[in-house]
């Protein structure tokens, strides 16, 4: 009753989702070109052939299965790999990859959860096979998915406390969404072991994609030029920052100053098109990555405004504190930064990883701060070389102990596919 209601509702709802889209887009979070695809209406056509679709939300989730469909393409040179995702951000991503690839990947965004966009999206692009990363769970969109007779598997998937607690209180409307996949593959064993509370059996556990992908990249020569201008300066970083923290790094930058006269502070925020909101909080001098802006001895602040470029930011500072923590988000990813030989600093709020931050805690690779004591935290690791080399060394022990979740995954993945194709060529053979 409660997903007949949800599907009732989202028609219902449809023109204040078409609403919903044109203000997103006024606000600079919608491609204005684009913006058919959030409604079903697909702007490139369907390749021949087998068609691999995998959901990644969004720049996280896309850089953590790029290696993923980087072996699925290499398996199947002849199949065509459609990904969707939600956010600007992530569709820039995937453009940057495309430039090098060839003609195997197509980008769509992904369709509201109303049930006549759906239909629409899935029957123009009618996926072989479909793959949801992590914790993606329309209603609409994999009931749809799940009357074609595609194979659907959930990869990477995650369950947070708090989705778990949210659907202990519907069990049965999880167990009929979930029940649509064919395969459910999560990243850790708590996820397994949630899942498994709620009533749903086919789970397996074989590791976090996150947790193997290789260092982010760079551009080496914005990279000389920026290191070059901050110098031997006090530097530290406040990455994938949310609003209302902004201020607190603020605050905590000028309380170092006391100590620190030359201190640059680069706040990277997790969505760059706050930026102006942000320096409306700041007072001092503030170089701006998007505008090209060179940090020099007065700069206070340099603002990374810019897309795919955390692999920079996180090379220019030895400490780096993961935002989305000190407000109730759950934080964001920790593992980009100590895999970049950074001291990880979060706040008090980490339930979407809360796996990886105990692991990470038990090799003394994070250090835990408030909003009080973050001040306190930066400044001792300012000043104590050993207190941070300790803690560099103790993710990279936690980055080597996690490894291998990609070829399990794939060699999970491609015994499933051929299994159903083998089976197809008997039926085909028995007509």
């Amino acid at each position: 009753m409660i997903l007949i209601g949800y599907s009732i509702l989202t028609r219902l709802l449809e023109p204040i989702l078409i609403l919903y889209i044109w203000l997103r887009q006024a606000r600079g979070k919608e491609d204005a070109f684009r913006k058919i695809e959030r409604f079903g209406i697909s702007t490139a056509n369907r390749p021949k052939g087998k068609l691999f679709w995998f959901h990644a939300a969004s720049v996280g989730e896309v850089i953590s299965i790029w290696p993923l469909m980087l072996k699925m393409h290499k398996k199947y040179p002849t199949a065509h790999i459609l990904i969707t995702t939600g956010t600007i951000s992530s569709s820039q991503l995937v453009a940057r990859h495309q430039e090098t690839q060839g003609d195997w990947l197509t980008h769509q965004f992904l369709p509201l959860d109303h049930p006549r966009f759906v239909n629409r999206f899935i029957n123009h692009w009618a996926p072989d096979y479909i793959f949801f990363v992590e914790s993606e769970l329309w209603p609409n969109l994999i009931l749809a998915a799940r009357k074609t007779p595609a194979f659907i598997a959930m990869i990477n998937a995650r369950l947070s406390p708090t989705s778990h607690r949210r659907w202990q209180k519907m069990p049965k409307t999880f167990q009929t969404i979930v029940s649509c996949f064919d395969l459910i593959l999560a990243q850790d064993n708590q996820t397994r072991d949630r899942i498994t509370s709620l009533g749903v059996e086919h789970v397996h556990m074989l590791g976090n994609l996150k947790r193997d992908m290789a260092p982010l990249k760079c551009n080496r020569n914005k990279y000389l030029k920026l290191k070059k201008a901050i110098g031997d300066r006090p530097c530290w970083l406040a990455a994938s920052t949310h609003d209302d923290e902004e201020s607190v790094i603020i605050s905590t930058h000028r309380m170092l100053l006391k100590e620190y006269p030359d201190l640059l502070t680069i706040i990277v925020p997790r969505h760059p098109e706050r930026t102006d909101e942000i320096m409306s909080g700041i007072t001092e001098n503030v170089a701006r990555a998007s505008r090209d802006d060179m940090p020099d001895a007065k700069t206070s602040f340099y603002i990374g405004d810019t897309i795919g470029d955390m692999g920079l930011y996180y090379r220019l500072s030895p400490i780096s504190f993961i935002g989305g923590s000190l407000i109730p988000h759950g934080g964001q990813n920790p593992l980009e930064a100590a895999r970049l030989d950074n001291v990880i600093v979060h706040g008090p709020f980490t339930s979407n990883f809360t796996e990886i931050y105990n692991a990470l805690s038990a090799h003394h690779g994070c250090i835990a701060v408030t909003r009080k004591t973050l001040f306190k935290k930066i400044k001792i690791l300012l000043s104590d070389d050993m207190k941070s080399a300790q803690c560099r060394e103790g993710a990279k022990a936690f980055i080597k102990s996690e490894a291998g979740a990609t070829n399990r995954i794939v060699k999970c993945l491609t015994t499933e596919i051929d299994r159903k194709i083998a089976s197809s060529q008997r039926d085909q053979g028995h007509a």
